[in-house]
């Protein structure tokens, strides 16, 4: 709000008034540049008249005299009711942004999840069903699907994934996902290999079910002479995810 170079300290106080009753304002930073009309103290002690330990409505109130000799009483006035006084309209504009961050933490810091009642037992139990079918087997290790399926079960959402147990069923897989999607991944799937790039078991961006069908084969290929001693338990396909 520009209230012009020969603003008397009543203007300022009038604009401060009206900023601070709007709803569209978050944060006030109010600026003066010394002039021949107007007194730089006196708009100080206006504003600092206003501010409650700088703070106007309830919204953060910063200031900026601009100035060195001139500028010093009206900052030393600011100061004095507790309200942040910058030399330099950079400086207080980082001041402002530093604000407009915290602001948001707060606000995010004060969601609350949405209570998931009952169900939340049901997946604990589903997720537990899942690690232990997995210690029975001794094993240590989740393959994608169970680790995907032990998290969907308290509520997280993940990327909806097909097991195949062979090139077919890959390409079959391939297709009904690139209905809903632009492109596909196909990964190997295993109990035993914890990272399946090392063995070239991840294909990413297929577009077509062929090409599915070809990556497929390809990991096979790939798995029999990297790692000839380890047992592919099949495929999983999901869309890409950007």
């Amino acid at each position: 709000v520009d209230i012009v170079g020969d603003a008397a300290p009543e203007r300022y106080g009038a604009a401060l008034e009206a900023l601070a009753a709007d709803p569209g304002t978050d944060v006030i930073l109010v600026m003066n540049c010394p002039t021949g009309l107007g007194s730089s103290p006196d708009a100080a002690r206006k504003v600092a008249e206003l501010g409650d330990d700088g703070e106007i409505g309830g919204k953060p109130l910063l200031a900026c005299w601009l100035g060195e000799h001139t500028a010093r009483q009206g900052r030393r006035v600011l100061t004095e009711a507790g309200i942040a006084s910058f030399e330099t309209p950079e400086d207080a504009a980082i001041a402002a942004s530093y604000l407009g961050e915290w602001s948001r933490a707060q606000r995010a810091l004060l969601r609350t999840p949405p209570s998931r009642g009952g169900d939340q037992a049901d997946g604990k139990a589903s997720a537990h069903a899942i690690l232990r079918k997995v210690a029975a087997e001794g094993r240590r290790m989740l393959t994608e699907p169970e680790a995907k399926a032990a998290i969907e079960a308290y509520g997280i959402p993940v990327p909806r994934t097909i097991v195949a147990g062979s090139v077919v069923e890959v390409a079959q897989a391939a297709g009904e996902l690139l209905e809903s999607s632009e492109a596909v991944v196909v990964k190997l799937l295993s109990k035993v290999v914890s990272h399946k790039s090392d063995v070239g078991g991840v294909v990413l961006d297929i577009a077509t079910a062929e090409k599915a069908a070809e990556a497929a084969r390809s990991i096979e290929t790939r798995l029999r002479t990297r790692s000839p001693q380890v047992k592919a338990d099949g495929y999983t396909v999901q869309a890409m995810v950007a």
